[in-house]
């Protein structure tokens, strides 16, 4: 998860979060979604920090000036799932000083599942993935050099994921993807499950990273992972019916009993298991140091166009 944190030291003195009587203006929100806004409430912290600040709602493409555009999509950089007329004033046309965006040129090449895992192959805490039809040639090699290996299928959106076996791959495919299956995850009361991180990217050139040490994400999926199930995608991907920490009994339990975030009950959980908490985040940090860096090249090209 890549994501922008905002200290409150910060907060005291941006230009974006002061009170529009410090600013002597009323602060202007661009939103753009090419389908419903927010149809999930997942913003449902920015629409009230906006509405705490006053922000006043406007919409650019009809000539509006703004302070904050805030979009659904990602509207830069290569990899980019939806193109629309939106996002043509944004493309095309130079930001005003006092204009931010949520997405900086170039973001894709790590938020981006498809693209990231498709150019990384070698790294190895990534599994190795494939665009079709891009990448049908390496993937048939790939597949010829790891006969036993067997892949989830994925549309480039991230969406449609399912398990498949190499003889039902279609090769004609379009718009497809495809990526290594791990076939043996770390289980959380027999769940799959994945770990969000916060980073600050703070500077392209020269490249700043900072990780956030307060709190982290955690998601499991709906159904326990054994007896697995090829055709039960709920026991293997985390879907809209996913659960949270607070679903899961022995979890939740620190939570009640003692207050404790999500990066807490995860830490306690894994050292009673004997997993060398030290040692992972090392290689958490190895892992996002090498995924940004490797993308770095291609976040200057794209911000210098």
């Amino acid at each position: 998860m890549i994501s922008w944190m905002i200290d409150k030291n910060d907060i005291k003195s941006s230009y974006l979060f002061e009170t529009p009587e410090k600013q002597g203006k009323v602060p202007r929100l661009w939103r753009i979604s090419i389908n419903d806004w927010n149809p999930g409430r997942n913003l449902g912290t920015l629409e009230r920090i906006w509405e705490r600040f006053g922000y006043e709602y406007v919409n650019g493409s009809n000539g509006d000036d703004w302070d904050i555009c805030w979009s659904h999509e990602l509207p830069y950089g290569p990899g980019v799932m939806m193109k629309s007329s939106q996002y043509d004033d944004i493309l095309k046309t130079p930001l005003k000083p006092h204009q931010r965006v949520n997405h900086f040129p170039g973001i894709n090449y790590l938020t981006s599942k498809s693209f990231l895992s498709s150019s990384n192959r070698d790294l190895k805490y990534i599994l190795p993935g494939f665009f079709f039809p891009q990448n049908i040639d390496a993937f048939k090699k790939y597949v010829k050099e790891n006969p036993d290996v067997r892949f989830v299928e994925k549309k480039k959106s991230n969406r449609g994921i399912k398990l498949v076996e190499i003889e039902d791959i279609n090769f004609d495919q379009s718009d497809k993807y495809y990526q290594k299956f791990m076939e043996r995850p770390y289980l959380v009361e027999d769940r799959a499950m994945d770990m969000g991180i916060y980073v600050l990217i703070a500077s392209i050139n020269p490249l700043r990273i900072y990780r956030f040490t307060g709190d982290i994400w955690l998601r499991f999926c709906r159904d326990p992972y054994y007896p697995f199930n090829a055709s039960n995608v709920y026991s293997y991907a985390i879907s809209d019916t996913r659960k949270l920490f607070y679903d899961i009994p022995e979890l939740n339990s620190y939570y009640d009993h003692f207050g404790f975030s999500f990066l807490l009950t995860l830490m306690n959980y894994l050292e009673k298991r004997g997993v060398n908490i030290t040692d992972m985040w090392r290689k958490i940090d190895d892992a996002i140091v090498q995924s940004i860096m490797r993308s770095e090249p291609g976040m200057i090209k794209e911000v210098c166009k």
